[in-house]
Parts: structure tokens; sequence; C-alpha cells
């Protein structure tokens, strides 16, 4: 279950989850305010028979598929402490429930930073959903980040690993495990987490290129041009009806870093992708930089799909199914990114025979996962597939955990 999360989620690569239109009738909704009181409220749960959802702020995008049932909503909306944060270890320790631009705001003061575009929600729900984001280029995973963490089981117990914690959970890996769950394995009540310090000067570029095999082709100079862009991603669109029988494709990149390397970088990344003949440029260094880049975190569209997929296979992946989202009508963004072998294509509106065959066309290239989409694509095999070949591994492990399937039933992958 590693490549998932646990905690205050609701609704990936960017990719975090709409909030989940099943918790929209009277459902209850439990507060605690400490992590013994989120675990409480799951025993008692447990005692008395009750599904629960796991739930932060609800502003989070993550796979589309539906708990089974919802008995109980519980929230880590009031687990706002900061436990511990050492500026020199560049370390810091923070409850679920912490919003990530609260978070922001306290590391900015000692010139720090969580290096995650997204500013939506909080914490446990970013950690829940496992967003990706195009800043993972440059800084890496989430999973590289979290230290430690400590997560609320349907028991009762409160259970740590790594980094700071209550208990351990012997022989389980426990950060990587809740990453992503989706809050199927528990709720994640506290996280430890790696910062570093916050750039002095970042820019953004947009070229518009005449083709999609130039734009990856001068995406894959800069990728292999040593110059350590901070995301570089190529964006093949259409805005229907006014696209015309073509698709537009533009190359963004950006640069974090000292103030006088900057503009070095910029320079040289114009000698490296200069001989693939870029077109327009459309966005220049300095020019709505935070703009673009929250933007690629936070796709929109009626359906967003995540697939990844083999470096050398974007291109034509990227294209395909382009194409046959303009060709059916579609408003399309294929946003991919090479360095990362991630896509995430977003469609407006989506009828649902085109969304299945899209998905069916991704799957062919790699795992594929629908983050938002019609609501009678909400079963599990629908959004994320077949089950992969270590599901039994998985079941394993959602027993040892919650034996009685309190938490978020139906949510994960094969219907866990």
């Amino acid at each position: 279950m590693s490549g998932a999360s646990v905690s205050g989620v609701s609704g990936a690569s960017g990719v975090s989850a709409a909030p989940i239109e099943v918790v929209l009738s009277p459902i209850p909704i439990a507060q605690p305010a400490t992590p013994a009181g989120v675990a409480a409220e799951l025993a008692a749960a447990r005692a008395c028979g009750l599904k629960v959802l796991p739930r932060g702020l609800g502003t989070r995008r993550g796979p589309a598929a539906a708990p089974a049932k919802v008995d109980r909503i519980v929230s880590t909306a009031k687990l706002t402490k900061v436990v511990e944060y050492e500026p020199g270890d560049q370390t810091i320790t923070v409850q679920a429930g912490v919003t990530l631009a609260e978070l922001d705001a306290l590391l900015l003061r000692s010139g720090q930073c969580l290096p995650v575009q997204q500013r939506a929600g909080t914490i446990g729900g970013l950690l829940a959903t496992g967003a990706d984001g195009a800043l993972d280029l440059g800084y890496g995973r989430l999973r590289d980040r979290l230290l430690g963490c400590t997560l609320a089981l349907a028991n009762g117990a409160l259970v740590g690993g790594r980094g700071r914690v209550v208990k351990n959970v012997a022989g389980y890996d426990l950060p990587r495990l809740a990453l992503g769950s989706l809050g199927t394995l528990g709720i994640l009540v506290e996280a430890s987490l790696r910062v570093q310090p916050r750039p002095e000067a970042h820019t953004s570029l947009v070229f518009r290129f005449a083709t999609p095999d130039a734009a990856f082709a001068a995406a894959n100079a800069l990728l292999d041009g040593g110059l350590e862009p901070v995301f570089c991603d190529v964006l093949v669109s259409a805005n229907v009806p006014d696209a015309g029988p073509a698709l537009t494709t533009r190359l963004a990149f950006g640069f974090d870093g000292a103030r006088s390397v900057v503009p070095q970088l910029i320079a040289a990344a114009d000698e490296l992708i200069g001989p693939h003949k870029p077109g327009t440029l459309e966005l220049g260094a300095g020019e709505h930089d935070e703009a673009l880049r929250a933007s690629l975190d936070d796709p929109r569209g009626a359906a967003v799909l995540r697939v990844q997929a083999d470096r050398t296979e974007l291109p034509a992946l990227a294209v395909g199914l382009a194409s046959a989202a303009h060709g059916a009508g579609l408003k399309v963004r294929a946003d991919a990114r090479p360095g990362l072998g991630l896509l995430l294509l977003t469609v407006d509106p989506a009828p649902e025979p085109v969304v299945r065959a899209l998905l069916d066309s991704a799957r062919k290239a790699g795992p594929a996962v629908l983050l938002q989409g019609p609501a009678v694509l909400a079963s599990p095999d629908e959004v994320w597939g077949p089950p992969p070949p270590d599901f039994a591994l998985m079941q394993a492990i959602k027993r040892a955990l919650d034996a009685d399937s309190v938490l978020a039933a139906g949510r994960y992958v094969g219907g866990l």
C-alpha cells in the first residue's frame, strides 16, 4: 500500500480529492481536538459496527472512488498544534489539521519552506492523498520528506513509525504505508517533515512549439542538460470549439535558486532549447510565475486522469489521449512530466463513454487512476483499474491495521 495516504482526506499530479458528495447527507461529524480523541472516536465506531470516513477540510482531490458506506465522519480539522519545530535541524512536527498556508507562514519566518506548490487544505490531506506536484522534479516526492507519522487506528490505538513516535508498529514502514492510503489504514494525526531553505528567487517560462515532438525534444534537452529545472512540463491542449483541428503544444519550465544564479540558468536553458525551434514566448521570466505553478498542481476539469508511463512513451501517450478527447469535442489538456514519468489529463465536459475509453487507452501504457470523473465511474475497479500483483499483501496489511474495515471502506484499490 505504499503510494497512498491517510488522514484528513477527502478527495493525486498533482496530483488532491474533490469533496466527496456522499458526505453531504446528514452524517454525524466528530471533530476531536486531540489525537487521543481521534483514536477514541474510532474505537467507539468499531464497537458499534459503524463505518468511518476520515476528513480534513474537504478541499483536496484524490482518486474518485466513493466509500461503500459512511456512518460517521471523523475530522482532523481541530488538530492544529505545531508540536515541535527545529529550524537548525530543518525538521518540523505538526498535527494533521495544520493548514498548508499556516505551515508556510510559520516556515517563512525562518527562511524555510516545505517545497510544495499546493496551498489549499491541511498537511493531513496532502499526505493522505499523496498528492503529486510539478515541483517534485526538483525537490523530490513527499515520501522523501515524511520522516515519521502517528496514526489513530480503528482499534483505538495510537501508533507511530520513524521520527517522533508514540509506539512503533514492528515490521511496518508506517509513513510509506500511510502516504496516499486515503484514510483506509488509520487516520493520520501527526507528521514529522523535513523542510529546507526557501529559495531566494524563482522564475518560470512558457514557450509554444509547432509540434509536440519538438516540445518533448526540448524538454529532454533541459532534463539532460544538467540545469536541474524544478519543473519541466509539456502541455498539449485544445479549447473546443475554437481550437480548430490542431492541438496546441507548450513547454513550461522553471528554476529556483540564488538571485545571481537564476538568470544564468535561464540563459543556459535558452541555448539548450534553441535548436528545437521554440516559437512564441508566452510567459517570460518573472511574469505570473506563482499562478502558472499553482495551475500545474491544480488540474481543473470534469474528469482528471493520472497516468504513469515511461519517459519514452509519454509523447505518444499525451498526443494520443489529447487527440482522442479533442476529437470527441472536449476541452482537453495533457500535462506530461517526462522527468517524473507522469501524465495528468483533464477533460471538460466528461461524458462517461469517452472517459471510460480514455482510461482504457491510458491503462495500456501504465497504471492510470481516475482522480475525478462522472459519478457512474465511482467504483474502485473503474477508478483504480485492476488490482496490482501484490494485492494479497495489501489485503493482509489492511486486515492487520483495520481488521473490521471500519475506515473508508471501498475507497482504495480493489475496494479496500
